[in-house]
């Protein structure tokens, strides 16, 4: 639910700002969870527009975590992303799902962010020859094995880390 806290407060406010989100919301005034997480945190990246490009290595052959609001005219396939900002009143979710106003259309957004060019590509089809300004590696209890740890230290012999 972070999306309803990006889209209806974040991008609100100048770019400068936008790297303090709050932490701690008043659950009355925010009753589902607004805040950043493991799950979103990517997308409070690009809402402070520190990201121009985002390639997305999934575990199978198509990305099935992936919020098609965030993505420009609503569709994955479009494979850019582009952060919509919408009167927070316009934005929620409930058991049938997340607004209304916003999947039907008929709430437009009061400004569009800049594009970001998004590729999602399985891992067996990876590979990269160029100089990457950035890697994440995430370890994400909620969304991971905890077997997948095993990997971390393979993993960061490929990495330049900056400690």
């Amino acid at each position: 639910m972070g999306w309803c806290y990006i889209c209806g407060d974040i991008l609100h406010r100048p770019i400068n700002q936008r790297m303090y989100p709050e932490i701690g919301l008043d659950r009355l005034t925010y009753p589902d969870i607004y805040e950043m997480t493991e799950g979103n945190y990517l997308a409070f990246a690009v809402a402070c527009r520190w990201i121009n490009k985002i390639t997305y290595v999934t575990l199978t052959e198509r990305a099935e975590d992936l919020f098609q609001y965030h993505f420009k005219d609503n569709d994955i396939s479009s494979n850019y992303l582009q952060l919509k900002k919408y009167r927070r009143e316009l934005l929620g979710h409930s058991e049938s799902g997340y607004s209304f106003d916003i999947q039907n259309g008929k709430a437009a957004p009061l400004d569009l962010e800049p594009l970001v060019r998004f590729e999602a590509i399985p891992f067996s089809e990876y590979n990269n020859s160029s100089d990457v300004s950035l890697i994440d590696l995430s370890i994400s209890p909620k969304y991971t094995p905890k077997d997948s740890d095993k990997l971390i230290p393979i993993i960061e012999k490929y990495i330049q880390l900056d400690r």
